[in-house]
């Protein structure tokens, strides 16, 4: 894996975050000799890009808008998917359940 681009870095720079299942956008925290350091203490090799002290398949890859929109939508997706449920559903209104329903067959035409 070529990490040169790894080199350019600066605290404040946004990264991706690969893990096993998905995918996250963070920041540069800092910078030592040889890690990456995120926002929230993650930490990664600066050479190779994998995790350091988590043992996990979680590597770090430079960030690229397209695939950042879609790390974006994915992410919205699971959030929908994990609020979504009957006692949910229960307290909208018929106009929030028409709403829901319209963007669902909207995208289900797509």
């Amino acid at each position: 894996m070529n990490n040169d681009w790894v080199k350019e870095l600066v605290p404040g720079d946004r990264v991706i975050v690969s893990y096993m299942r998905r995918e996250e956008i963070k920041k540069v925290e800092r910078l030592t000799k040889t890690q990456v350091v995120l926002v929230g203490g993650s930490k990664f090799n600066r050479s190779h890009g994998g995790s350091v002290g988590n043992g996990s398949f979680t590597y770090l890859y430079q960030y690229d808008t397209d695939r950042a929109m879609e790390i974006l939508r994915q992410s919205r997706a699971r959030r929908i998917h994990s609020r979504t449920s009957l006692n949910l559903l229960k307290k909208c209104t018929l106009n929030e359940l028409n709403q829901i329903l319209d963007i669902l067959e909207e995208a289900d035409a797509r």
